[in-house]
């Protein structure tokens, strides 16, 4: 949706299978601060109200900030929100205690791009231990049935004329039990451009 010249506004949910208010308030309402390592990104100087993750809170931020300052032809928003939810009959998730190594469909293919590196310290992530079981050697496979992936890309740019920007691209995947509890996230490094 185009609100004015200066101004483009999308949020695109995509779900397959039943229950997706309750799958998008699962992921949307999750208390990321709480659970999620790596999330302290304020030695790079991000900050603007932004997060490295994706929640409710975030959205609404973003919003807020395009309504408010919508009228005022000297600034330009573009905001991109994409939530895909895609049901699997088996997720086979590949992890240790510190890193997230793989995850891949029922056939063997990998649910994320082929150039994605999430190596510890690149990414943001959590698993579930409570549902996961803990691995004591280098990495573990386990199979969840029934399971959920999410993918989330956030894409907006906020630009004052000649006074600056500021860009957030941040890319969020997750997986849910069959009974749409969180069982992991990995966020990729985010991009954050402030000028």
């Amino acid at each position: 949706m185009i609100l004015n010249p200066f101004v483009f506004y999308i949020m695109d949910y995509d779900i397959q299978g039943s229950n997706s208010d309750q799958l998008i308030n699962s992921v949307e309402d999750f208390d990321y601060n709480a659970h999620v390592n790596n999330l302290d990104y304020s030695d790079y100087g991000y900050s603007d109200g932004f997060e490295c993750y994706i929640d409710r809170n975030v959205l609404t931020f973003l919003k807020e900030r395009i309504e408010s300052i919508s009228y005022r032809f000297v600034f330009s928003h573009y905001f991109v929100y994409h939530f895909t939810a895609k049901s699997y009959s088996q997720i086979r998730l590949t992890y240790n205690m510190n890193t997230i190594f793989s995850v891949k469909d029922q056939n063997g293919t990998s649910l994320f791009s082929p150039n994605f590196a999430w190596y510890m310290g690149s990414s943001v992530w959590y698993l579930n231990f409570g549902r996961l079981p803990h691995v004591s050697g280098d990495n573990s496979t386990v199979i969840l049935n029934d399971a959920r992936f999410i993918e989330i890309h956030l894409k907006y740019r906020y630009t004052a004329d000649n006074f600056g920007y500021i860009t957030y691209d941040i890319d969020q995947y997750l997986v849910l039990s069959a009974d749409l509890e969180i069982l992991m996230i990995l966020i990729p490094y985010p991009s954050f451009f402030i000028d």
